[in-house]
C-alpha cells in the first residue's frame, strides 16, 4: 500500500474561532413540528430523546397506512391484499363463524380487519395482532408515523392504533397532521389544551365531544435521526428544524457555518438537488486548498433513495448512474451511501463515522439501529464500488452491507469512499486525518504562551518549531500517522548569520514582523490501511 504524501497548511491569521472538539460533532437538518416548550432552534443534544412532552420536538402517532379505500398498504402504496385487480385471498368467516377465502383486506368503520367486500370479517393472530391470509400466514402490515416530515401530495392516510397495535375505530390521519373519520367527511379537531383529537359526540341532548386519548405516540423522524446518531457513536448532535411545508435547508447551513461541527446531513432527504446544497456547504467550509480545510473544516454525508432513482419517462426504470438524476459532481467532502432501508441512514453512518478517531478506517465498521428489507446484488455492488470498470464515470458510492462471510455481524458499511474524483483523497480516513491535524496543530497555536507571546525571531521561532514537534510526535505515536516534516520559510532566513542575509531576506523577515502574520505548513506520512487484497492460490 503506498504512502500518502500530505500537507496541512496552517494559515495563523485564522486561529481565532471557538475550538471545542476535532472530531465527534454530527449536524443534522431535517423538517418537524415544535412543541410549545421549544424555546430555541437549532438544538444541541448529548443523549438520545424519548419522546417526553417537554422535548423540543411534537410527538407523532403511530398508524397503519390506508389508501382511500380503507386498505391497507405497503410502502409503496401498494394493498396489502394483493395489487389492485389481482388481489390476494385472505382468510375470513362467514355469518356462521365457519373459516371462508375473502379477498383483499379492508379496515371497516369499527376498526376491524374485513374482506374486500367490507363487510366478511377476517381472523386476526392474537399474538401479533396481524391479519391472516387464506393459507392461515399472517400479512406485513406496514406502519409509518403520521404526521411525517415533509407534506405528501397527495396527502398519504393511516389508520390509528393504541399502544397494543389496536386500530382505533373509524379514526383517520392524514399527512397534513389532520384527523377525520375513517371516510374522511367527518372532522375531529385538536383540543388545543389536551392535544389530543376530539369525535363528535353521540346521542341525545347535544352532548360533549370525546377525546380519543389512546392514540400511540412516537418520536419525529427528525428525533429518531438524533438518536441514530448518537447510538451509533456521535458525542454531540446538532439538530436544526426546518418548516415542514417548505422545508428550506440554505437556512440551516447558514446556522452551522458558524459551529464547530465535524459531519452534517440531511434527515431523511435524497433529493438530489437537497444533497447538491449540502455538497456546496461542506465545500465552502472546507476548501481543499487550504489542506486542512477552513476555518471549520467537515464533509457531508447523503443517502441515495431506498428504491433508486427512476429513469424519466416514458420508460422509466431504476437507474445507477448518478449523472441521470443531478448528482454529476465529485468531490472529497462528500460521502454517499446506497441503502434498502427506511431508516434515516445518513443520520445513523454520520454517528458511525464520528465514533472512530479520524485515521481508522470504516470499511467493515457496524451500523447500528438500522434494518434492510433486501441485499444488493452482484451487479448492483459492481456500479457502487467500482463504477469505473462498468464504464460510468461517477463518484463512488459506499453500499450498507450484511457480509456472508461475518457470520453473526450485523449490517456494515460496504467501503469507506469519499465522493471525491481525482483519487487523491478517496477515503474518509484520508480527509477526516488532515481535517483532524489541522484542527490540533490550530488549537495548540491558541496557546496564550504562542499567540502574542512569541516573537519572530530565531528564538521565538525556534521554540514554535519545537512546540509543534512535540504536538505531531504525539499523533506518530498514536499511530495517526507515520512522519511529518514542519516548514516555517522565515526560520531559514533569522538562522542565518545578519552580516550574510541579503537586502531581500532582510526584507522579507521586516515585512513579517511588521504584519505579526506568520504562515508554516506541515507535511505528513500518511499510510492508510488496506481495503483490497489479491490472493493467489497455488496448488501442488
Amino acid at each position: 500500500m503506498s504512502i500518502q504524501y500530505v500537507t496541512v497548511k496552517v494559515d495563523t491569521t485564522g486561529l481565532f474561532q471557538p475550538l471545542s472538539m476535532a472530531q465527534g460533532v454530527v449536524g443534522i437538518i431535517g423538517p418537524a413540528v415544535p412543541t410549545s416548550f421549544e424555546v430555541s432552534n437549532p438544538g444541541l443534544f448529548t443523549r438520545p430523546l424519548v419522546g417526553v412532552r417537554t422535548e423540543p420536538y411534537d410527538r407523532v402517532v403511530r398508524v397503519l397506512l390506508i389508501n382511500a379505500q380503507g386498505e391497507p398498504v405497503d410502502t409503496a402504496n401498494q394493498p396489502l391484499g394483493g395489487a389492485a385487480g389481482a388481489l390476494v385471498d385472505s382468510l375470513g368467516r362467514d355469518n356462521n363463524g365457519k373459516l371462508i377465502k375473502v379477498p383483499g383486506l379492508k379496515i371497516d368503520a369499527n376498526g376491524k380487519f374485513v374482506g374486500n367486500d367490507g363487510t366478511t370479517a377476517v381472523v386476526v393472530d392474537r399474538t401479533t395482532g396481524k391479519p391472516q391470509k387464506y393459507d392461515q400466514t399472517l400479512y406485513d402490515l406496514a406502519y409509518s408515523w403520521f404526521p411525517t416530515a415533509k407534506k405528501e401530495a397527495p396527502a398519504l392516510l393511516g389508520a390509528p392504533v393504541d399502544s397494543n397495535n389496536r386500530i382505533i375505530p373509524d379514526t383517520r390521519l392524514d399527512s397534513d397532521g389532520k384527523y377525520t373519520s375513517l371516510d374522511g367527511n367527518t372532522p375531529y379537531p385538536v383540543n388545543t389544551a389536551t392535544g389530543f383529537p376530539e369525535k363528535p359526540g353521540t346521542g341525545a341532548g347535544n352532548p360533549p365531544p370525546v377525546p380519543i386519548t389512546n392514540l400511540s405516540f412516537g418520536l419525529s423522524e427528525l428525533a429518531k435521526s438524533i438518536n441514530l446518531a448518537l447510538v451509533n457513536g456521535a458525542v454531540k448532535v446538532w439538530s436544526y428544524r426546518l418548516d415542514r411545508v417548505t422545508p428550506n435547508p440554505q437556512e440551516a447551513f447558514a446556522d452551522f457555518a458558524n459551529k464547530q461541527i465535524n459531519i452534517v446531513c440531511l434527515s431523511q432527504n435524497t433529493d438530489a438537488p437537497s444533497i447538491g446544497l449540502l455538497k456546496d456547504h461542506v465545500e465552502q467550509s472546507s476548501p481543499n486548498d487550504a489542506g486542512g480545510g477552513g476555518i471549520r473544516p467537515r464533509i457531508g454525508v447523503a443517502m441515495l433513495p431506498r428504491e433508486g432513482w427512476m429513469t424519466p419517462p416514458p420508460n422509466p426504470k431504476p437507474s445507477q448512474k448518478l449523472a441521470d438524476f443531478g448528482i454529476d459532481w465529485t468531490s472529497s467532502r462528500m460521502v454517499l451511501i446506497a441503502h434498502k432501508s427506511y431508516n434515516d441512514i445518513a443520520s445513523a453512518i454520520s454517528g458511525v463515522i464520528a465514533r472512530y478517531d479520524p485515521w481508522i478506517s470504516l470499511t467493515m465498521k457496524e451500523v447500528d439501529g438500522i434494518s434492510q428489507t433486501a441485499t444488493f446484488t452482484d451487479a448492483e455492488l459492481v456500479v457502487w464500488l467500482d463504477p469505473d470498470a462498468e464504464g460510468i464515470t461517477q463518484a463512488h458510492v459506499d453500499p450498507i452491507l450484511h457480509p456472508d462471510f461475518l457470520p453473526g455481524a450485523g449490517l456494515v458499511m460496504g467501503e469507506s469512499f469519499t465522493a471525491d474524483g481525482t483519487g487523491q483523497r478517496l477515503y474518509i480516513d484520508i480527509v477526516r486525518t488532515i481535517d483532524d491535524l489541522a484542527f490540533r496543530i490550530k488549537a495548540e497555536l491558541t496557546n496564550p504562551n504562542v499567540i502574542g507571546t512569541m516573537r519572530i525571531n530565531r528564538p521565538g521561532l525556534s521554540g514554535l518549531r519545537a512546540l509543534l514537534a512535540s504536538l505531531l510526535d504525539s499523533r506518530v505515536s498514536a499511530g495517526e500517522i507515520d512522519n511529518y516534516t514542519i516548514d516555517i520559510p522565515i526560520l531559514g532566513v533569522l538562522q542565518k548569520d545578519p552580516a550574510q542575509r541579503t537586502a531581500e531576506e532582510n526584507d522579507q523577515i521586516h515585512a513579517v514582523q511588521n504584519s505579526r502574520k506568520l504562515e508554516l505548513s506541515v507535511s505528513v506520512e500518511y499510510a492508510g490501511a488496506i481495503h483490497y487484497l489479491i490472493v493467489t492460490l497455488k496448488l501442488i
